[in-house]
């Protein structure tokens, strides 16, 4: 019988430092696509002999790392937004709420997965490349994680204490907040039909002579990329981006920044995504004969501004600490 893929389950942990691996997931859930990745980088050896053929061939590196889609999940991603942000500072006792920032490291993470047959696998000390979220009028959110890792294993076990799998707790936008403004620090709310906001780290293995997995993998900097489809009453959106002023008659010479906040509900729990320092772009909608409302794609990227972060997720859940 074929392996079933669409049993797969993926399971992620902080770990408690560089090289000590996750016993099991903290939190398991289920995948829309992806999963663990091993790229091995295998040649035949370039050297001459008596015969017209090598006689073999070596490895140089194994890369190991993960690609997961999955959604939105009300516990696992506040883990997520940790391993691409990298700071949590939490109050309440009960609900919980997690205000996560931009911090000076990441934390080396175990992702899991545990395939159809029941063989359990994990690759260690990984650190996230890129989280992006997006939606699209009212499906649920996507989530997308690249990340890079350092040594390959098959645990004994896939025990979750938080198992998100078989389960719809994950936000959609349904009964949420969009907010934007392109030249102010405080964002109004506005019609918004989809969205996408991406977090990049820059993670980069690291390998070492001796070893043909990575020895250890190092983020770079921050880079927040945001961009949402709304629907404009009028020109002035355009004109204010391009002009400085909601009335301005010229090009303006330097950037104009403005803000998001994005918030999605779930019962009693929430995110929320914001940025108080993003400089956006966008088109002048064209012309098109069968009419119809316009559509622009206002994309910028979230700076630090006065603050210390770029972007700010908020959360609000059962989850005491990630």
């Amino acid at each position: 019988m074929p392996l079933q893929i669409g049993k797969d389950i993926a399971g992620i942990a902080k770990q408690s430092g560089k090289g000590s691996i996750a016993a099991n997931p903290a939190f398991a859930f289920g995948l829309t696509g992806g999963g663990l990745s091993v790229a091995i980088s295998q040649d035949a050896d370039p050297i001459t002999s008596a015969y017209l053929s090598p006689s073999g061939a070596y490895r140089d590196k194994v890369e190991n790392g993960a690609s997961l889609q999955t959604r939105a999940w009300q516990k696992a991603i506040g883990l997520l937004l940790l391993g691409a942000l990298g700071a949590d500072s939490v109050t309440g006792s009960g609900p919980y709420t997690h205000t996560l920032t931009l911090g000076s490291s990441l934390p080396y993470l175990t992702i899991f997965e545990k395939k159809g047959d029941n063989a359990i696998m994990a690759v260690r000390d990984c650190k996230i490349d890129e989280l992006e979220i997006s939606w699209d009028e009212n499906k649920p959110l996507e989530v997308s994680i690249k990340a890079a890792g350092g040594v390959f294993s098959f645990p004994a076990s896939f025990t979750p204490t938080n198992d998100e799998s078989d389960t719809t707790n994950y936000y959609v936008p349904v009964g949420g907040t969009f907010k934007y403004d392109v030249d102010s620090a405080t964002p109004v709310v506005a019609a918004v039909k989809a969205g996408k906001i991406t977090i990049k780290r820059g993670a980069e293995a690291q390998y070492f002579s001796g070893a043909v997995e990575a020895g250890d993998v190092f983020e770079g900097g921050c880079a927040v990329e945001v961009s949402l489809t709304v629907l404009p009453d009028d020109t002035t959106l355009w004109r204010n981006v391009v002009t400085g002023a909601v009335g301005g008659t010229s090009i303006q010479t330097t950037p104009l920044y403005g803000s998001f906040e994005v918030t999605f509900t779930k019962g009693a729990d929430s995110l929320k995504l914001a940025g108080s320092a993003t400089a956006f772009l966008c088109d002048l909608p064209e012309a098109d004969p069968a009419g119809g409302a316009a559509e622009s794609e206002l994309a910028g990227v979230a700076y630090r501004g006065a603050g210390a972060t770029p972007i700010t997720a908020t959360l609000i859940n059962t989850i005491a600490s990630y």
